[in-house]
C-alpha cells in the first residue's frame, strides 16, 4: 500500500524535476560556481586596475582630440579650391516622340 502512494505521488514529481532539469541545461550550465582563490583572484584584480587605466587615458586622448576639434582652424588650404570637381555635362534632351499619320476608316466614320 505505501508503495502505491509511493508511485503516485513521489515519483510524478521526481520524474518532472529531472524533465525540468534536462531542459534547463540546453539553456543554463547547471554546475556550482566556482568562487576564485589566490592567485586568480590577484590577477583578476590586476587586470581590473590596468582596465581601468587604460580607460582614463582613452577619456583622456578623447577629450584632447574633442577640444582640437572645437577649436576653429584657421590655416585654410586655398590650393583645395582648385581640386573642386567640375559639374557633369547636363544629359542630352529626349528623342521626340513619332507620330503616325491616323486615317479614317468607313467603319470608324459610321460610329
Amino acid at each position: 500500500m505505501k508503495f502505491g502512494v509511493f508511485f503516485k505521488r513521489v515519483l510524478p514529481f521526481i520524474l518532472t524535476l529531472a524533465i525540468g532539469l534536462v531542459v534547463t541545461s540546453f539553456f543554463v550550465a547547471l554546475t556550482f560556481p566556482s568562487f576564485k582563490l589566490g592567485s586568480e583572484r590577484r590577477s583578476h584584480v590586476h587586470e581590473c586596475k590596468r582596465l581601468k587605466q587604460e580607460i582614463r587615458e582613452l577619456r583622456r586622448e578623447n577629450r584632447r582630440l574633442n577640444k582640437k576639434l572645437e577649436k576653429p582652424s584657421r590655416n585654410f588650404d586655398v590650393s583645395e579650391l582648385d581640386r573642386l570637381v567640375p559639374a557633369p555635362p547636363a544629359p542630352p534632351a529626349p528623342p521626340r516622340p513619332v507620330f503616325k499619320e491616323m486615317r479614317m476608316t468607313p467603319m470608324a466614320a459610321t460610329r
